[in-house]
């Protein structure tokens, strides 16, 4: 059974991607670090950054 919180970053992380602030493989690969309380300033930097960078290259 599911945690809240896991249930509520697997409802966040699909949000995330559509809004272009997730690439979808990030997405998968963060969300239990998401869940669990573990990501860092560091972790949500480079995610933004791998995003902003591949919408500039489409």
């Amino acid at each position: 059974m599911k945690t809240l919180s896991e249930e509520l970053a697997g409802k966040v992380m699909p949000v995330l991607v559509e809004q272009g602030l997730f690439l979808p493989e990030d997405a998968q690969r963060y969300e239990a670090k998401l869940a669990s309380g573990k990501m860092k300033a560091e972790d949500w930097r480079l995610i933004a950054e791998k995003a902003a960078a591949k919408e500039v290259s489409l």
